[in-house]
């Protein structure tokens, strides 16, 4: 017999009160005067043998019943070897497949181990129990102990992360499932401190036994992350590629190779070290010659875990920008500036030629000197910048009916036109903090350096409106705005293009601002999936795609090609590819002529293979109420074979026993005469 709560045994401690009172009872005797005691010592002669007995009666009942109690609180069970134990039985093996276990030994994986204590322990039990697997991914059903083995043995590695407790949480809605009474559970991990730390929850209908499998090296380099500093970019400009990577052992790492490759090309070599325990944040710098789908992957070299030593980034380089300027009169100043650079494809026409329907097809929208914008218009231009276009606006001076223009810039939440201010005006105030304008100047100049302006339109800015004022006035008006809607951008001078009304077009400013809303206007987004089981993300569609479009998704540079389900809501898609995918790497989502890049990698969260310490992993044993077996090749069977199982709680004995023993108790003091 054990106990599952043996402290409750030192209230045993407890049953000297009872006996000390019985045995120095502290009653005072009342002396009574007689003339002759003669016949009154006859009686106590006679009575004091029966008056012991049923005192020493009582006091048995009562030792005997708070005992029980004891006992009964202590949580009583009887237990039985492997061999002997009743035929029958549920027994749960769990076995960890995620990427931590991966890890050598120098011989063989610690999933290989796990693998071949699991058909040890599965042998020790007998052809008519009962056999459930578990572990990662795993659809737990009854088996027999034929069907487990094959099915231990042609287990692979996870691909989702997720901790014990999800798992244990899957077991426990097993055992309610099938209307399992006891289960004897053997769980074999290497009990990664990511993975089974702030678990303290045992279940009564559970024997848990705690398999631990250690002797791998700890020692990791791995990446992290990798990203860009924005989402734009463009055939031939100079990239920067930042990257973390981080030491997770004790020791230092000197000189580990670090290469970028993009579609097969190397583009960049260095070599890293690394102190103990550190993390390195550092960039590399490269260059693509040529456009369409870039699929990069950043490698090292490390003798630990091999997965988390590849990343992977997808994205689409344009090859160049599309520009449409639309103007009233002329597109002087506009056309000059843009149509000589390399990488801008630059069309003009009149407002009224303009055909509405084209607009998707550029990257950003230059407005010039238009007069008012029609319903039909505005609305074709708001559309085209909630889906991701960027539109810069000059306004004519001759503004006659403001309610056009203010309608849209409203709906832009920008700083709307009341009047017309002739008066010249200095620029004082350049936002050199944003994206636009970050890296006009190399030194910040004067404010006299910034120019007079003149024929500025008044506007009326809201309390409650979040526009970004770039170009400030000195008179605080704002001279250039910003405002992101949804996924484009809009950019409102508040002053005509034109040497009769303005001084601005021969401004410094001019140029570095309208070229960096140009080249800011292409987005090339990094969709970057973490690899699981079931793979889904969202995706930002061209409103040319049909809402039945049928997509497909391809593995660079060749293989994999299967159909995704993808649900479309508006201009976005939800993708989802369930178990399609069996391996991290460059994918693309294709639907005819349209291609959308994305990258699948690990997550490193099993990237840091320090095991629960032995006082955790006790400390974790005893929350789940388990015991821990020896994961010793030599002495593991012998191990299971000598194993304890808990068969049958007895404690409720024991509360029987309790009440059996007070009764007697009251029968003894009611009916026994003295």
């Amino acid at each position: 017999m054990q106990f599952g709560a043996p402290a409750f045994l030192f209230c045993f401690f407890l049953l000297l009160v009872p006996i000390v009172i019985h045995l120095f009872n502290l009653r005072r005797h009342k002396k009574v005067q007689f003339s002759n005691v003669a016949f009154l010592k006859q009686i106590s002669v006679s009575a004091k043998p029966k008056s012991d007995l049923k005192r020493w009666l009582l006091l048995a009942s009562r030792l005997l019943g708070l005992a029980c109690l004891i006992l009964a609180f202590s949580e009583p069970y009887l237990r039985s070897s492997v061999s002997h134990s009743s035929p029958n039985k549920v027994i749960g093996v769990y076995v960890d497949a995620s990427m931590s276990m991966s890890c050598s030994d120098g011989e063989v994986t610690l999933f290989d181990r796990a693998k071949m204590m699991a058909t040890q322990i599965i042998d020790q039990f007998s052809l008519n129990d009962t056999y459930i697997l578990f572990g990662p991914e795993i659809r737990s059903q009854q088996l027999t102990q034929e069907q487990i083995t094959d099915q231990v043995q042609s287990m692979v590695y996870a691909n989702d992360f997720q901790s014990f407790a999800s798992d244990f949480k899957h077991i426990k809605k097993t055992i309610k499932k099938n209307q399992i009474s006891e289960m004897h559970l053997f769980i074999i991990s290497d009990f990664q401190k990511n993975t089974f730390e702030n678990l303290s929850e045992s279940d009564s209908v559970i024997s848990s036994f705690l398999v631990p499998i250690q002797g791998c090296n700890t020692e990791n380099v791995l990446i992290d992350s990798v990203w860009f500093d924005t989402p734009r970019r463009l055939k031939n400009d100079q990239e920067k590629l930042h990257y973390s990577i981080r030491n997770t052992s004790e020791n230092p790492y000197e000189n580990i190779p670090l290469e970028f490759t993009i579609n097969t090309q190397k583009k960049a070599l260095s070599n890293i070290s690394l102190g103990a325990n550190q993390r390195l944040d550092s960039f590399m710098t490269f260059q693509s010659n040529q456009g369409g789908t870039q699929s990069g992957v950043l490698t090292i070299s490390d003798g630990a875990l091999s997965f988390d030593n590849s990343y992977y980034v997808s994205y689409f380089l344009e090859d160049s920008i599309k520009a449409l300027c639309v103007y009233q009169k002329n597109d002087k100043y506009i056309k000059p500036l843009l149509e000589n650079e390399p990488f801008v494809d630059l069309n003009t026409t009149l407002f009224s030629e303009v055909n509405l329907g084209e607009l998707s097809e550029y990257d950003v929208l230059i407005l010039k000197n238009i007069e008012a914008f029609h319903s039909g218009f505005s609305r074709a231009v708001d559309r085209f910048v909630s889906q991701g276009g960027t539109v810069v606006v000059f306004p004519p001076t001759t503004l006659k009916d403001f309610s056009a223009y203010n309608a849209f810039l409203k709906a832009s939440d920008l700083p709307e036109i009341t009047g017309l201010d002739t008066q010249k005006v200095f620029i004082s105030q350049i936002n050199d903090n944003t994206e636009l304008l970050a890296n006009v100047f190399e030194n910040t100049p004067v404010r006299s350096k910034y120019g007079r302006v003149q024929n500025v339109l008044q506007t009326r800015t809201s309390s409650a409106s979040t526009a970004e004022h770039l170009i400030v006035l000195e008179n605080q008006r704002p001279f250039l705005s910003s405002m992101i809607k949804e996924k484009g951008r809009v950019y409102m001078f508040y002053a005509a293009l034109s040497p009769n009304e303005n001084s601005f077009y021969a401004n410094a400013l001019l140029v570095p601002v309208v070229l960096n809303a140009v080249y800011q206007s292409v987005f090339s987004p990094s969709y970057n999936v973490l690899f699981s089981k079931h793979i889904f993300f969202d995706v930002d569609l061209p409103s040319s795609v049909r809402s039945d479009a049928l997509f497909s998704v391809d593995r660079y540079p060749k293989g994999l090609s299967v159909i995704p389900k993808v649900k479309q809501i508006e201009h976005r898609a939800s993708v989802q590819l369930f178990d399609a995918l069996d391996a991290p790497g460059n994918y693309s989502l294709r639907q005819e002529a349209l291609t959308i890049p994305f990258s699948v990698n690990y997550n490193r969260q099993e990237s840091d293979l320090t095991p629960l310490s032995e006082a955790q992993l006790d400390q974790f044993a005893e929350g789940l109420g388990a015991k821990i077996l020896t994961s010793d090749v030599s002495n593991f069977q012998a191990s299971v074979q000598g194993l304890q199982i808990k068969t049958q709680d007895i404690w409720w004995y024991f509360i029987l026993c309790a009440l059996l023993f007070f009764i007697a108790e009251m029968c003894i003091a009611k009916f026994l005469k003295v």
